[in-house]
């Protein structure tokens, strides 16, 4: 078809209608694509916090200063809390944003979805926690049949007392000055909380034990005993706790 006018004559060519929809098309601008939420690869689930686990076994958490151990009780609805030879069982309470044991009087585990966790004693401030592979000392030692075990600064110091699994008789060993003297009474007595012996070669050793809050020199890590070492007639003082193996 041609349309004439004075002097000229221009054809008019139809177009296709397909042909004119893509060529518009691809005028347009594109349309973004949706992002679709990632997914957590890699990141192990709440659920599966103490899968494995066999019994007197826990986890660790490195929290600032303090080893947590933790591990499920009895009837999976609470956990259990180690740390500076205290015993803690909190219930299981509802959180969005990952696992959270409390029991309403200031004492609060959250673990996050990345198993992270944050520690909260009463009276004490916030601890940010991360998985550890290093139980604490504290644990090791109730794992090993220490009855009591304290820890003193300036200088370094620590004992332990060992009682016999059937109640009769006890024994203390003593590192001082950092580690560079060991002490050891293999025959001990008690009364009350006190112990008393002698070494092998006649030095005196009394550990007097007073059912106190003590907070460390060094760490501020708290106790809920205190405790005075004399060997010699030299004392140490410092803080402990009473174990109990589980």
């Amino acid at each position: 078809m041609t349309m004439e006018t004075p002097g000229t004559t221009l054809p008019i060519r139809f177009i296709p209608a397909t042909v004119l929809v893509a060529a518009l098309a691809a005028c347009q601008p594109e349309t973004p694509a949706v992002q679709q939420p990632a997914a957590a690869a890699g990141v192990p689930s709440v659920v599966a916090l103490f899968d494995g686990l066999g019994p007197g076994e826990r986890i660790n958490f490195q929290c600032s200063e303090l080893v947590l151990g933790a591990a499920p009780a009895a009837d999976g609805e609470a956990v259990l809390l180690t740390y500076s030879g205290q015993r803690l069982e909190l219930p299981r309470t509802e959180s969005a944003s990952g696992t959270r044991y409390a029991d309403g009087q200031g004492n609060e585990l959250m673990v996050k979805n990345d198993q992270s966790a944050v520690l909260l004693l009463a009276g004490d401030s916030r601890r940010e926690c991360v998985r550890s592979d290093r139980p604490s000392p504290w644990d090791r030692a109730a794992d090993n049949g220490v009855a009591y075990r304290a820890i003193g600064q300036e200088p370094g110091w620590l004992v332990e007392v060992t009682e016999a699994a059937t109640g009769d008789g006890a024994s203390l060993t003593a590192h001082l000055d950092y580690g560079q003297q060991l002490v050891e009474v293999l025959e001990l007595e008690r009364s009350g909380d006190s112990f008393s012996g002698s070494t092998a070669t006649g030095t005196r050793v009394e550990l007097a034990v007073e059912q106190q809050q003590c907070a460390d020199a060094m760490s501020g890590e708290r106790f809920p005993t205190s405790a005075t070492l004399t060997v010699g007639g030299e004392e140490y003082a410092g803080c402990g706790a009473w174990l109990a193996a589980e």
